[in-house]
């Protein structure tokens, strides 16, 4: 029998500009973390090598086109490959419990002061998305949108403005390389933690509180699932089950919650989990249509706050439901999240995700608009000897208009408008880049971070500076905390 749990890992290099003539027009990936690590799985019908709905993948902070390959286990680490003892169940919803929900009881998207939130989700095969939506326009591009990962950043969030209530394609499902010709991926469970912490970030691992996986299985899987994993909860796809990584071991999986405690029925079946255990909330989402016929149709993201019974449709502080910001047709009853993480990288997150994921901020040339986005992500370099920023920036000075020239990494330290050093610096297109063919022309640099004491807690800034010639784009400059 295959292992149960296999991994990705990418080719790195110090910067890759990849050039793609023949997708330069394609809608580029986008957002403040773009190529965020994240682990996954696929559904049935994706031809992943050595992989399958059993399977949790790990994608590194990187965009792809490298075959997936086995990632060696870090010795003291959990081993994520045994969390379903070798067997052949069918994951569709996965948590480690770190997500960061920002919420009210009632279900409500209250961002405090200097905090930025969202959410980073997928969608189903069958999703049409809204008209004129991110995700309507990635349906019908290739691939489709059911393997892309999205990011969703949620209305008062302290970002720049144009970052702000927007869906954007955080990866490509190209990007993250689970298409095969003729079989378009689609990644139906998602978690950002169990990569950002345990292969990117693993020093951080020894002061996290507890190692935990929460999950379901899909409505077929139920019945093989062992009887004892249910305990006194139903079989069911809507029966969220907790192992712990105890003394170099998983415990027996046990319910951490019953269909009951979500305010469903057990003919139902959850797809999408974010567990937020040190706030005690959740998001979800179940197979739609809903279990009884003539019952009403489930939202496609549902809020519960653990301790109490039952589920709201989570909204924004303008009481809009967040599917319907999203893009998605809540109430034709076809679109659906297929996988769902949130994440708050503000002031006081525990764990200290800004020291993990840097934070754009405003333009330092508003008068130079541009289609150049910008992410900076923290990780432990392939060689594993140090710790590394890596920044990407993809698009062009203008939207769909490429044209030769050359692209920049710029690096600033302790605030965005001081002087900027010149980092990296490439022309592209580049024929010879792994990244060749990616919509919008990625490219990626690497910063050393140095193991100096007096520097921990300095913000370090990248900016990007795309020149063509007709004219000059800059991104958001994009801070992060050594």
């Amino acid at each position: 029998m295959n292992r149960p749990i296999t991994r990705t890992i990418a080719l790195t290099t110090t910067l890759l500009i990849p050039c793609g003539v023949a997708r330069a027009q394609e809608a580029h990936s986008d957002g403040g973390v773009l190529a965020i690590a994240h682990g996954f799985s696929v559904d049935g019908a994706s031809a992943v090598p050595n992989a399958g709905p059993q399977s949790l993948l790990f994608a590194r902070s990187e965009l792809s086109a490298a075959r997936p390959d086995d990632w060696p286990i870090p010795p003291g680490l959990p081993d994520f490959t045994t969390v379903l003892d070798g067997l052949a169940l069918d994951v569709d919803a996965f948590s480690i419990g770190y997500d960061y929900i920002q919420s009210t009881p009632l279900g409500v998207a209250i961002i405090p002061p200097g905090h930025w939130a969202g959410v980073t989700f997928s969608v189903t095969r069958a999703t049409v998305g809204s008209g004129g939506g991110r995700i309507a326009e990635e349906v019908v591009s290739p691939g489709g949108a059911a393997g892309d990962v999205f990011l969703y950043v949620l209305p008062d969030s302290a970002l720049p403005p144009e970052l702000v209530d927007r869906t954007m394609r955080n990866q490509d499902s190209r990007e993250i390389n689970i298409d095969a010709p003729g079989a378009p991926g689609d990644i139906d469970a998602h978690d950002i933690y169990v990569s950002l912490f345990f292969h990117e970030n693993p020093w951080l691992v020894p002061a996290l509180p507890f190692v935990s996986v929460w999950f379901s299985v899909r409505d077929a899987s139920v019945p093989a699932v062992p009887a004892a994993w249910w305990g006194a909860a139903p079989a069911s796809g809507a029966t969220i089950l907790r192992r712990d990584w105890v003394a170099g071991a998983w415990s027996t999986p046990y319910p951490a919650f019953t269909p009951a405690d979500l305010g469903l029925e057990a003919l139902e079946d959850v797809d999408a989990l974010a567990v937020d255990v040190l706030r005690s909330r959740m998001l979800f989402s179940t197979t739609r249509p809903a279990a009884t016929p003539g019952a009403p149709l489930r939202d496609p993201v549902l809020f519960h706050q653990i301790g109490t019974l039952g589920h709201v449709v989570y909204k924004t502080a303008r009481l809009t439901p967040v599917s319907t910001r999203l893009g998605l047709d809540a109430a034709g009853g076809i679109d659906d999240v297929d996988g769902i993480c949130a994440l708050d990288p503000g002031p006081g997150s525990q764990p200290r995700l800004d020291r993990l994921v840097g934070t754009p901020r405003q333009a330092l040339a508003p008068s130079l608009p541009s289609h150049l986005t910008a992410s900076v992500l923290r990780r432990l370099a392939a060689s594993g000897t140090h710790e590394e920023f890596v920044s990407y920036a993809s698009g062009w000075p203008q939207p769909g208009v490429p044209s030769s020239g050359v692209i920049a990494s710029l690096v600033a330290l302790g605030a965005p408008n001081n002087p900027y050093v010149v980092w990296s610096n490439a022309l592209r297109p580049d024929p010879g880049s792994p990244y060749v063919g990616f919509g919008g022309h990625p490219a990626r640099a690497t910063l050393a971070i140095p193991n100096t004491p007096s520097l921990l807690g300095l913000d370090v800034f990248f900016l990007w500076a795309a020149l063509d010639p007709t004219r000059l784009a800059l991104s958001l400059p994009v801070g992060i905390k050594i």
